[in-house]
């Protein structure tokens, strides 16, 4: 049995913080795919805890390998034993997404469509209150 960590570093973060850390604020940033966009399973390793219900939904749903994420939830709402709702199913999906390296939509992985680039300088209170009273 091989040994995977459970929360791998992320570039928004550690996932030691909970709901403080970087892959959950992405998780949470995350909006919803649309039912047409397409899935890449990135690698064939089940990083979830067996046993959890994440672990059952890469087992049982997306190591059949569904095209779209609609047929991903279709398979998640029909799966025998564990069923998912449309809207846990798409939570687990922008969870795997957001986890680095498992899953990439419409061919690009989460890394990939974040920006590079340096965050924009606030503006001082004194320049924001003089721009607003000229």
């Amino acid at each position: 049995m091989t040994t995977v960590a459970i929360a791998p570093q992320h570039p928004m973060g550690t996932g030691s913080k909970g709901k403080e850390g970087g892959h959950h604020v992405a998780f949470m940033q995350q909006a919803d795919f649309l039912a047409t966009d397409t899935l890449t399973l990135l690698t064939a390793t089940n990083r979830w805890r067996y046993g959890t219900d994440g672990w059952f939904f890469r087992d049982q749903v997306l190591s059949k390998n569904p095209a779209t994420v609609g047929a991903a939830i279709e398979l998640a709402k029909a799966n025998k034993g564990r069923t998912w709702s449309a809207t846990e199913a798409m939570k687990h999906l922008r969870w795997l997404y957001t986890w680095t390296g498992e899953l990439a939509v419409n061919g690009k992985r989460w890394e990939e469509t974040q920006s590079t680039a340096a965050p924009r300088a606030k503006r001082s209170k004194a320049k924001a209150k003089a721009k607003a009273s000229a």
